[in-house]
């Protein structure tokens, strides 16, 4: 392949053309030579021969390509000292040009750094330094815009649960750490509160503390869907439970529970207000269950903050009938535990247009054996999806 982009940029020149391997390749050197000396910088220098160098390239046309670069040594006469020019569009550090530097930090903030080395043609090893460089580089110029509401959730990353933080208005990642008091208290710390007019966190005993010691004075609210979440999963273990004492014929009967119950008040159709009613005539646990399970979702989707204040968590409670309420003592006490939380929660509106959920990047494959602190570079990072 002939290859002459580099050269048309005006710091390169072709001097020859060689076949490799059944391929053009060019030969080139640079259009200028050094006028002084690297180490005394006298200007008494000539030319002690040169070295060939195989750079790798990206073209522009997606091809990648390697060229000969024939390298000139000089001699310094005055100091005696021999050196090398250097090598403009390459870097300093790699055989590579700065712009396959570039292609390669970007294309390994979405794809597997194996397959970034094999169409390459450079080891694993070579892609995950230029990335680490990369992040290196964007941790010490990245700056944190000020945040009004920020929010804090959970990623399942590397067999552990990772706090991030995120902003709660548009999804985007701040920072991914370690899920432990210490580690969230010095990103709150980093980041700084004085924008912040109130945080949400996940049901996390640790976040809540990191929140309450950095920034004590500011608003504190849970995310209600780990709540509603537990009212769901407690429905469903005693859906489970009821289907275990029935026969074969009665669980016929009621094919469809699982959908059923799944489904909010306000989605149900006729054919479900049928099943419904099945429910409460021969299996009033479920029916009973079922309700429960709306009206915990009703006064945690409440727009009257007040009256939900005043009934208070014992209001939850009385939600559950008293045969059912093993399967959903895990959310009241859940709801007791987190009350003042829920309160903020429910005590400002705007949170609760906002989605709550962090804005994972395409690149975020957490499903992929990646080591932290590359997923952590590449949800930070990475482009949104």
């Amino acid at each position: 392949m002939h290859y002459d982009d580099i050269v048309t940029l005006g710091h390169y020149k072709v001097i020859a053309q060689i076949e490799t391997d059944g391929r053009q390749q060019s030969v080139v050197e640079t259009t200028q030579s050094p006028i002084s000396c690297f180490h005394c910088q006298s200007t008494s220098i000539a030319r002690w021969g040169a070295r060939e160098q195989l750079i790798k390239d990206f073209a522009p046309d997606g091809q990648l390509v390697s060229i000969l670069v024939m390298v000139k040594r000089f001699r310094c006469s005055s100091c005696g000292k021999t050196f090398s020019q250097t090598l403009p569009l390459i870097s300093e550090k790699r055989a590579m040009t700065e712009r396959l530097v570039h292609w390669i930090e970007q294309q390994a903030l979405c794809n597997p750094f194996t397959a970034i080395a094999e169409r390459v043609g450079v080891t694993e090893g070579t892609i995950r330094n230029i990335f680490r460089d990369y992040v290196r580089c964007q941790e010490s110029s990245r700056v944190v815009l000020p945040q009004s509401y920020l929010a804090l959730g959970e990623l399942f990353i590397e067999k552990k649960n990772r706090c991030v933080i995120f902003s709660a208005v548009n999804g985007r990642i701040i920072d991914v750490v370690d899920n432990s008091e210490i580690a969230i208290t010095d990103a709150l710390s980093a980041i700084g509160g004085n924008s912040i007019r109130a945080i949400t966190i996940s049901m996390s005993e640790q976040q809540r503390k990191a929140v309450q010691a950095t920034l004590p004075s500011k608003p504190l609210a849970i995310n209600v869907t780990a709540l509603l979440t537990l009212a769901d999963q407690a429905l469903e273990r005693l859906r489970v439970h009821v289907r275990s004492t029935l026969t074969d014929k009665q669980k016929r009967m009621l094919a469809g529970d699982r959908l059923l119950l799944q489904k909010r008040r306000f989605e149900l159709g006729d054919q479900d207000y049928e099943l419904l009613d099945t429910l409460k005539d021969d299996y009033p646990s479920l029916f009973a269950g079922y309700q429960a399970k709306e009206g915990i979702y009703e006064r945690l989707s409440s727009i009257d903050a007040t009256q939900v204040m005043a009934g208070g968590p014992n209001a939850f409670q009385r939600l559950v009938a008293p045969n059912i309420r093993p399967f959903f003592d895990v959310v009241i006490e859940a709801i007791d535990s987190w009350w003042p939380q829920v309160l903020t929660y429910l005590s400002l509106p705007e949170i609760k247009t906002f989605d709550l959920t962090p804005s994972l990047p395409k690149s975020a494959d957490l499903g992929r054996k990646q080591s932290f602190e590359v997923v952590r570079a590449k949800l930070i990072f990475g482009p949104c999806s």
